[in-house]
C-alpha cells in the first residue's frame, strides 16, 4: 500500500541528499514541505535564537562604562568624522552630504556585519551543533538579528544627525518597512551562500573581506550616481543600489522610488533569499562533517 504523500515528504526532507534527489527538488509541494518543517523548527528552538542574540549583545558591550549606549554613539561619532572629511574633499555641502552618507552608510553597515558575522556562524557554534541536534538555520538567523538591533540603534543616531544638521523629515519614511524588509530578505540570501562557502572553503573568508571592501566602492554610498556621469548606468546591476534607494528616499531625496526600482528591488531579495535557502537546502545535513 503507497505512503502517504506527507510522510514521504518527511523522509526526503531529514534522511538528506541521499534520498531527496533533484527530480523531487523541482516539486512545489516539496520545498513547501520544506519550508513549513524549517518554520516549525525555527519556532521549537526559538529560545537558543533568543538567546543567541541577547549573548551576543551582552558580550559586546559588557565591561563598557556606557554599555549600550555605546550602540548609539559609535555609529554618531563615525558617521560624523566621515561626513566632515569627505565633504571637505569633495566640497558638497556638510549638512546634505551628511545626510546622504548616513541614509547609505546605516544600511550597508548592516549588511556588512551580516554577512561577515554570518559567514562563520556554523564555525563559532561548532562545538553545539556536533553535541545538540539544533536546526542550524538558528545561527545565520541570529547574526541576521543581531545585526538588525545594532542597525536599530544607528537609525536612531541617524534621526539625531536629522534634528543637529536641520534636516527636513519627509513623508517619504514610510518607505523605512519596505525597505527593512527587502533589505533583510536580501541579506539573508547572502548569508547563506556566504556560509556555505566559508563553512566548505575556509580559505574564502579572507576573500570575503576583500569583496565587501569592492562591493562597497561598487554603491552609491559615499557618491551620488550622478556624480559618475555616463557611468552611473552601471549602478543599476548592481541590486544593492535599488535597495539603498529606498532609505535614500526616504531620508535624503524626499522622492518616491521609481517602479523599475521597486521591481529590481523585490527580483533581487527574492533571488538572494531562494538562491541562499536552496544551497543551505543542499548541504544542510553535511555542514557537520565540514566543521
Amino acid at each position: 500500500m503507497p505512503q502517504p504523500l506527507e510522510h514521504t515528504m518527511e523522509e526526503h526532507v531529514w534522511i538528506g541528499k541521499q534520498s531527496s534527489g533533484w527530480p523531487q527538488r523541482w516539486s512545489p509541494l516539496w520545498w513547501r514541505q520544506v519550508l513549513r518543517q524549517d518554520l516549525a523548527g525555527l519556532r521549537k528552538h526559538r529560545f537558543i535564537l533568543r538567546n543567541l542574540v541577547s549573548t551576543k549583545l551582552k558580550v559586546r558591550y559588557q565591561r563598557s562604562a556606557l554599555g549600550f549606549l555605546w550602540a548609539l554613539l559609535h555609529p554618531v561619532l563615525m558617521l560624523s568624522v566621515l561626513a566632515v572629511v569627505f565633504s571637505q574633499v569633495m566640497r558638497i555641502n556638510l549638512a546634505q552630504y551628511a545626510v546622504y552618507l548616513f541614509s547609505g552608510l546605516v544600511p550597508w553597515q548592516f549588511f556588512s556585519d551580516a554577512v561577515t558575522n554570518g559567514s562563520y556562524s556554523l564555525i563559532t557554534n561548532e562545538m553545539l551543533i556536533k553535541k545538540v541536534n539544533v536546526q542550524k538555520l538558528v545561527f545565520p538567523l541570529g547574526d541576521l538579528l543581531v545585526a538588525a538591533v545594532n542597525m536599530s540603534f544607528a537609525m536612531g543616531a541617524l534621526f539625531i544627525v536629522f534634528c543637529f544638521v536641520g534636516a527636513r523629515v519627509h513623508p517619504q519614511l514610510i518607505l523605512l518597512p519596505a525597505g527593512l524588509v527587502l533589505l533583510l530578505l536580501f541579506t539573508f540570501g547572502i548569508v547563506l551562500l556566504q556560509m556555505t562557502l566559508v563553512t566548505y572553503f575556509r580559505d574564502f573568508e579572507h576573500i570575503t573581506q576583500v569583496l565587501l571592501q569592492v562591493f562597497y566602492f561598487a554603491c552609491p554610498i559615499m557618491y551620488p550616481p550622478e556624480m559618475i556621469g555616463r557611468y552611473a548606468g552601471l549602478l543599476e546591476w548592481n541590486p544593492m543600489t535599488h535597495l539603498l534607494r529606498f532609505f535614500q528616499c526616504a531620508f535624503f531625496y524626499g522622492t518616491w522610488p521609481a517602479p523599475r526600482v521597486w521591481l529590481a528591488a523585490m527580483i533581487s531579495s527574492l533571488v538572494s533569499l531562494a538562491l541562499g535557502y536552496a544551497v543551505y537546502k543542499r548541504y544542510e545535513h553535511d555542514y557537520v562533517f565540514r566543521l
